[in-house]
């Protein structure tokens, strides 16, 4: 008969290799025996844990604490398992006594500052960062830290931590040193920046393989000039975020040359917006390989007859089959690329809000973004315009269930799809940040996009963001060192601290349907 200590063994290497009910056995064995056996009540509840089964692992995290109330590491799985069945307020209490717990390491800190990000919880994310930095400097957590100082309108502590940082120079590298002085510009509510644009997001050509009725790009066809590419390249070395798009990316033949010069650039991300159909295995194989790639792809029907009548001249049968390579590439170099599904809502697809999860999973997306339909003039499919009350009621109706489905898939959703309240009037979802009957002194920032990014959208207009209302120039007449301190920048720069909106910032900023996580990070 095997002793608790052998069970316990090979309980511990069954969970190892993930043969996680094998583990469970194990460690039920050693209840059996010593009911009060702390360390198999902890193994019980990690194997659950790790099996996703959330409700028996945080009865066997409760047992632990019962036994031993100062097991911090149980406080821990436990807060995660309330987390991942969606008890915010019970997992919000588990990380405070983690976070307060004194005995905790280094490792357990980085795990809970991001975890205290990712749950919105920024101050207790904030203590999280202020304890790792007692542990040496660590640029990509200071970076961080710096953002969520700024996020909550904390420009003090940006402004007596970063100079002598800047004076000293700790931080050599470019891109470091332009990401501190941008994160001192942005506290010191400069409006001529020293510092470079961190974040592009470039249209290569408005040239299409398909003829959405939606879609903005005008009659001329147009490519990007060699000398903003060349401008493009010179910035490489600041960014942190570049979003490639057109028409289709795929269709320019000199993206190939631009996506093979960025990968000597370690920090840079790069998002690939697609309808994914011009995809080759080459390229597929290609993006699989690369480190920090998102490939964000446009699906607005996940019904094939719908689909290809909003993608005119698309086949829906093409981009499953194109779906199915691009995991087999992900998965043949054990990718980290991040697979995006974004659908633009309108009358034709309202109703497949649930769908659009569903074959997010079916198809591996790590991310869907739910995007309502804009559009200039009268257009019969624009239900949020027209205000569909109904139809505007089913989807707020719908939002409940999508975002738990999301949540057990374990996909990320990103719903700006604005809902109604009551009184059938658009309601934030977000953080409010509809300040106007703050106090000044209250009032948290609102956007940071016109000191971080340049955006140029399909008819080749600049903005700060590609939803701002004002352009700052366009790309056939200026250059993105043009715009980047031209006199339409400074004033957006100078309009967002003193809360002036009008004509120049999107209704949806404003009102929190765009989450100010967007707004105003870079991590995210």
């Amino acid at each position: 008969m095997e002793t608790p200590k052998k069970s316990y063994e090979i309980g511990k290497v069954h969970t190892e290799q993930k043969r996680y009910d094998l583990a469970i056995a194990e460690f039920k064995k050693i209840i059996e025996a010593e009911g009060n056996n702390e360390q198999a009540h902890f193994e019980l509840g990690r194997a659950y844990y790790l099996q996703k089964e959330f409700a028996l692992a945080i009865k066997a995290f409760q047992k632990v604490l019962n036994l031993n109330s100062g097991n911090h590491h149980a406080h821990l799985l436990l807060a995660k398992s309330y987390q991942n069945i969606g008890a915010h307020d019970l997992a919000r209490d588990e990380f405070k006594k983690v976070s307060e717990y004194p005995a905790a390491d280094y490792d357990t800190h980085v795990e809970l500052s991001e975890l205290f990000k990712s749950a919105k919880m920024y101050d207790l994310a904030i203590k999280e960062y202020e304890k790792l930095l007692t542990y040496g400097s660590d640029h990509n957590r200071f970076a961080d830290l710096l953002q969520l100082y700024n996020f909550n309108g904390d420009y003090t502590k940006v402004k007596n931590l970063v100079p002598d940082l800047l004076e000293n120079n700790c931080y050599a590298d470019i891109f470091w040193k332009n990401m501190l002085l941008n994160e001192l510009e942005i506290a010191e509510k400069r409006v001529f920046l020293q510092s470079k644009p961190r974040i592009l997001l470039v249209t290569l050509s408005n040239r299409c393989n398909l003829n959405c009725p939606m879609c903005g790009k005008g009659n001329s066809v147009w490519e990007i000039s060699q000398h903003t590419i060349e401008q493009i390249i010179s910035l490489f070395p600041y960014l942190e975020l570049l979003t490639w798009q057109g028409g289709e990316v795929f269709l320019v033949e000199r993206f190939k040359d631009l996506f093979e010069k960025t990968f000597s650039f370690t920090y840079l991300k790069q998002i690939i917006i697609t309808n994914a159909l011009l995809i080759t295995e080459e390229w597929a194989d290609r993006l699989a390989s690369r480190h920090n790639i998102g490939l964000t792809i446009s699906i607005d029907s996940v019904d094939k007859k719908i689909y290809e009548q909003i993608r005119r001249g698309g086949s829906f049968d093409n981009l499953v089959k194109n779906l199915k390579m691009l995991n087999k590439a992900r998965n043949k170099h054990s990718s980290n690329m991040t697979l995006s599904l974004r659908a633009t809502i309108m009358k034709s697809n309202f109703d497949q809000l649930e769908k659009f999860i569903e074959f997010a999973r079916d198809y591996q997306f790590d991310v869907v973004q739910l995007a309502p339909l804009s559009s200039d003039g009268y257009d019969p499919q624009n239900i949020f315009v027209n205000k569909d009350i109904e139809i505007l009621r089913s989807i707020s109706q719908a939002t409940p269930k999508i975002r738990e489905l999301a949540k057990k898939y374990k996909i990320k959703l990103l719903d700006w799809i604005p809902v109604l309240d009551g009184s059938n009037s658009y309601t934030e979802k977000s953080e409010a940040v509809f300040i106007e009957n703050k106090p000044v002194e209250s009032k948290k920032p609102v956007c940071f996009r016109p000191w971080k990014q340049i955006a140029m959208n399909v008819k080749g207009d600049i903005f700060p963001e590609c939803l701002c209302s004002e352009s700052i120039g366009d790309a056939f007449h200026n250059t993105f060192e043009d715009v980047w301190n031209n006199e339409k920048m400074q004033i957006y720069r100078k309009k967002l601290p003193e809360y002036e909106f009008t004509d120049w910032c999107n209704s949806d900023c404003i009102s929190g349907i765009i989450p100010p996580e967007h707004l105003k990070f870079t991590f995210v």
